[in-house]
């Protein structure tokens, strides 16, 4: 089910791909859109706490309790899923 572009009161919006593979790797679903008129990629997310103590351990260079090999996995899918966002557009 695709979301429309704008973010809601429940959702975050965010453009950085290591968050979103760290929320994804943790078990929350990342929406991946492309930006209008961009060649950037929007993810969105449900907004709920454990979401925004994940986000606020990555910007405060805390450990995040999610294994690298789960990480790098989630980054690549992520990063797939992304660029077939963006070929949609053209």
């Amino acid at each position: 089910m695709r979301k429309t572009s704008f973010e809601t009161p429940f959702q975050l919006s965010f453009t950085s791909m290591n968050i979103a593979a760290i929320l994804d790797a943790a078990g929350f679903y990342v929406e991946v859109l492309r930006q209008a008129a961009s060649k950037r990629c929007v993810f969105y997310v449900d907004d709920v706490k454990a979401v925004r103590d994940l986000i606020g351990l990555y910007h405060s260079g805390d450990v995040v309790p999610v294994s690298g090999k789960r990480l790098l996995a989630s980054r690549s899918v992520i990063h797939q899923r992304c660029l077939r966002a963006l070929m949609e557009a053209i």
